[in-house]
């Protein structure tokens, strides 16, 4: 009896493990403040996967932010980019009195989704470019 409760946990303990390693889901984000500094957020892909389903989305709250998609070769598969409005500040004076009006900025927001058949094994990096910017990237990966 034994025997026969160990070797049903066995194979059921032995299928769920299996199915746990169908979908691999990953989600990363980057917060940037005030930055013209490149980041690099990386996605590792595993071996024999039929598709993968890459979302990223971007939020500059200010200046503009590139993003570019590269698989483990190098090549680049996509880029799109985001930038904030801005209005110039300006101060007048007339008659002693000075004017002023303060910049007011409207964000912007981008998003991508990307299905990739038969995904190359390895490393895909999502490159970010802020351009005196501050925002948000936020990347999710679902492999299967």
């Amino acid at each position: 009896m034994r025997i026969g409760i160990l070797l049903l946990f066995f194979v059921f303990g032995a299928v769920s493990l299996k199915a746990q390693h169908k979908n691999l889901n990953t989600k990363k984000d980057l917060e940037i403040l005030k930055s013209s500094e490149e980041k690099i957020i990386e996605i590792k892909v595993l071996k024999d996967r039929r598709v993968m389903m890459l979302n990223v989305s971007c939020n500059a709250y200010m200046g503009s932010i590139m993003i570019e998609i590269y698989d483990p070769k190098g090549e680049k598969k996509e880029k799109f980019s985001v930038k904030s409005h801005q209005n110039n500040s300006k101060a007048t004076k007339k008659k002693g009195i000075v004017f002023s009006f303060t910049l007011s900025t409207k964000s912007a927001s981008g998003m991508i989704d990307k299905v990739f058949h038969k995904p190359l094994e390895g490393i895909w990096k999502i490159k970010v470019m802020p351009q005196k910017a501050s925002g948000h990237v936020s990347v999710s990966a679902n492999q299967r």
